[in-house]
């Protein structure tokens, strides 16, 4: 049977001063793939940059500090309006503080081996780099899907952390180039190396059920739109396969998440901002444009208002000249 060889890549968005090194990372990378039955073995390490080999695959991460470093992000940023891009993905996309890229690309092959067990690996690399830096986003595979790390984490239960009782490893990764004293200590002790290998020859033969699966997983992404990840597995995913990449897209859809006008909550939060603002304008009218250009560019923000609310009353009550320099001041913060 012959094969094609496959890179996949993804990337983790930060727009916070987090302090996040290639050393960091290497830890994490070896442990997710030791639990796909894989030794990982650094072979180059830089300042912004490194590569993790093992028996079929390279793993590839590269910190850039800024978008401009990054030629592919800017073809995002210039492409338009992104309307399937939620405001906060849209958001991180165009005030990144810096950007992790994380691929993993075929080595070598084997027939028994599931054909989307490196872009699984992906996926079980982002989460574990997930929850080890705090990257509140996530870009999946091509370059214009970008959504929440919760969104990405409730997608699916890392193999690693799932709590069910998997029989010792019968077809690994790469059984020709697993040597006889790792298989027998494989075998012997039901570690998490066995746990992909087992499942993914699993998947193959219940290709037939991906549809019912992939279903049960959407509604239980549309019942947990805000929620975090939280071990849970009740769309019976853990056997799932990722068939292909229109599927696994279709599974990390960012339209999927709450648009800010349908929330509740978010309208709620309008109409108590605006009407602060309407009472300030009864108050003194200075302070009131002030504070309505200021929550239009910046967000509505129900502290300033409330303070600015407060002052005006005041000042008012006092009589001083002091409202004047009060509006000025507002006018000034959407631009600091």
């Amino acid at each position: 049977m012959s094969h094609t060889a496959q890179c996949h890549q993804a990337g983790l968005i930060f727009t916070d001063d987090s302090d996040v090194t290639v050393e960091h990372l290497l830890d994490p990378v070896k442990f997710v793939l030791s639990a796909f039955g894989q030794q990982g073995d650094v072979v180059q390490v830089d300042f912004d940059q490194a590569a993790i080999a093992s028996q079929s695959v390279l793993v590839e991460l590269q910190i850039f500090d800024a978008p401009e470093a990054d030629p592919d992000t800017l073809r995002v940023l210039s492409s338009g309006p992104r309307t399937h891009l939620s405001d906060a993905s849209r958001q991180a996309l165009e005030n990144p503080t810096f950007w992790i890229h994380v691929s993993v690309c075929d080595t070598s092959y084997d027939d028994n081996r599931h054909p989307e067990a490196s872009k699984a690996l992906l996926a079980e690399l982002v989460h574990r780099l997930i929850a080890e830096t705090g990257a509140p986003f996530v870009q999946w595979l091509d370059r214009e899907t970008v959504l929440t790390s919760a969104r990405f984490q409730s997608a699916f239960t890392p193999i690693s952390m799932r709590d069910t009782d998997v029989s010792p490893l019968q077809h690994p990764m790469h059984p020709s180039r697993a040597g006889g004293g790792m298989a027998s200590s494989m075998a012997s002790t039901p570690v998490r190396p066995t746990l992909a290998a087992a499942v993914f020859p699993e998947i193959q033969s219940e290709t037939g059920h991906l549809d019912e699966r992939f279903d049960a997983l959407r509604e239980e992404l549309k019942a947990r739109r805000q929620n975090t990840w939280v071990g849970t597995d009740p769309a019976g995913v853990t056997s799932r396969s990722m068939a292909s990449e229109d599927e696994l897209r279709e599974v990390f859809r960012a339209d999927l998440e709450l648009d800010e006008e349908d929330d509740p909550k978010r309208l709620e939060h309008k109409v108590a901002i605006y009407t602060i603002n309407a009472a300030v304008a009864l108050v003194n009218p200075p302070v009131a444009g002030a504070l309505l250009a200021y929550n239009v560019i910046k967000g509505e923000d129900f502290r300033i208002s409330t303070h600015a609310m407060t002052l005006s009353a005041v000042f008012a009550v006092v009589g001083t000249g002091a409202t004047q320099a009060m509006a000025d001041t507002l006018a000034w913060l959407p631009l600091l």
